[in-house]
């Protein structure tokens, strides 16, 4: 994560958040492949954009931009939230 808008911090606490995937009483040994699929479906689609958009960013100040990316940087409605929209086809993070 490239320094630029200050993310990296922001991510680290985005992906503390998707654990709770692992809170419940369907937990089981079975069941913790899948939970760390879709963890990693949200997780590194939303980290690798965001990264991309950091990158994107250094150096170019385009007002359009810096605010579209401003929406979706610091626009996330959680891990589950995230998986229910991607399940029922939809973005994950609406803007």
């Amino acid at each position: 994560m490239t320094p630029h808008q200050g993310q990296g911090g922001n991510q680290a606490i985005e992906d503390a958040e998707g654990f709770f995937l692992f809170k419940g009483q369907h937990i089981n040994r079975a069941s913790v492949p899948s939970i760390l699929q879709d963890f990693d479906r949200v997780r590194r689609e939303r980290a690798s954009t965001i990264q991309m958009h950091t990158r994107d960013q250094h150096g170019r100040k385009d007002p359009s931009k810096m605010w579209k990316y401003t929406q979706y940087n610091f626009t996330y409605p959680g891990v589950r939230e995230c998986l229910d929209r991607l399940n029922a086809g939809e973005e994950m993070i609406a803007v």
